[in-house]
């Protein structure tokens, strides 16, 4: 059994390495079963770890697809936001030359003693 590394299937498996080589070399029925129920018990863990790996992929790509929503609502409503703050900019600047243009008026009538 060189091709086998006992060593490091008996520790995987929990089992003493002397019962490995002992069913390799010489197998006897309860060794075998030994054998087959620590390779049923690892695969059944692997199944239950696989099972909690999708599990926990499905829960990471539905909070990353969360977050992407929020952080484009939120690029939405800034951009929202600075689309009202160009326009009240815009409605003060016409605001202001109403203003000035109201208070020339004002100066050139009184000039001129209109008022």
């Amino acid at each position: 059994m060189a091709d086998v590394d006992i060593g490091y299937l008996a520790a995987h498996l929990g089992m003493p390495q002397d019962n490995l080589s002992t069913a390799a070399s010489a197998p006897t029925a309860d060794l075998v079963t030994a054998l087959l129920s620590a390779v049923a018990a690892k695969a059944y863990e692997f199944d239950e770890l696989y099972t909690q790996k999708v599990q926990l992929e499905v829960q990471l790509e539905t909070s990353v697809r969360g977050a992407e929503a929020q952080r484009d609502a939120s690029n939405e409503r800034a951009a929202q936001a600075l689309r009202e703050l160009e326009q009240i900019r815009n409605k003060l600047k016409e605001e202001g030359r109403k203003k000035r243009y109201c208070r020339e008026i004002a100066n050139v009538s009184k000039r001129l003693g209109l008022c």
